[in-house]
């Protein structure tokens, strides 16, 4: 039997587990990057100085080491953490590609969808993403406008796949029985949380369609 089918097997409650595990990593998270925001700025040097780095974080790095191996060895740090988002990315964004191969949504979708038998995967799937994720990538040496654009553009496009479904059961929260809850509610609570979401998300998506740098008239 796949190790895959026995993790499944054993997450009985995902209705239920998957938003506390949803919860408890965004409190975990939220608390270990706010005193990571803490240490840089309480070793970060003055902002001139800063400014003059072509990459500020080194900067940040290398005034608190004053050492050419301790910021290779944070730098490394960061590189192996951001390596290992990257893999958890691709694996989601994959998965996404050949379900929707699988329902022939997509063109060429029988190779798209097709999954290896010996390892379970969807490699097809896996590679493609790969590839495009790499030439993303490459679009930086050639044009770093485009390159931001596209990153400001994938940030506003992540906060409106949160805006509309918050809405949505904002639409539908008077209308009880049209709505079938789960395990996991927050009761009147859940109301005024999903409100400030539309406001916060709404702000957001606002804020980042600014142009990042102010051009004099």
């Amino acid at each position: 039997m796949s190790p895959y089918l026995t993790v499944s097997e054993e997450m009985k409650h995902a209705a239920r587990d998957v938003p506390r595990a949803m919860i408890s990593s965004i409190l975990i998270n939220g608390l270990l990057g706010f005193i990571w925001l803490i240490v840089l700025l309480y070793v970060s040097p003055p902002l001139p100085t800063l400014l003059t780095f072509p990459v500020p974080f080194i900067g940040i790095v290398s005034t608190a080491y004053s050492n050419l191996g301790g910021t290779i060895f944070v730098e490394l740090i960061i590189i192996y953490t951001a390596a290992a988002a990257t893999i958890g990315l691709t694996s989601s964004t994959s998965r996404t590609v050949w379900a929707f191969a699988r329902d022939k949504g997509l063109p060429l979708n029988p190779f798209l969808s097709r999954v290896n038998q010996k390892w379970e995967v969807p490699v097809n799937a896996i590679a493609v993403t790969t590839f495009l994720e790499m030439l993303l990538g490459v679009i930086y040496f050639g044009n770093t406008t485009a390159f931001n654009a596209i990153l400001s553009l994938a940030t506003v496009a992540m906060y409106l796949t949160y805006f509309i479904p918050i809405v949505l059961m904002l639409f539908y929260a008077r209308r009880q029985r049209e709505l079938v809850f789960g395990p996991w509610k927050l009761g009147r609570m859940g109301w005024v949380l999903n409100l400030i979401a539309v406001m916060f998300t709404g702000f957001f998506f606002v804020l980042l369609n600014f142009p990042p740098v102010r051009e004099s008239p």
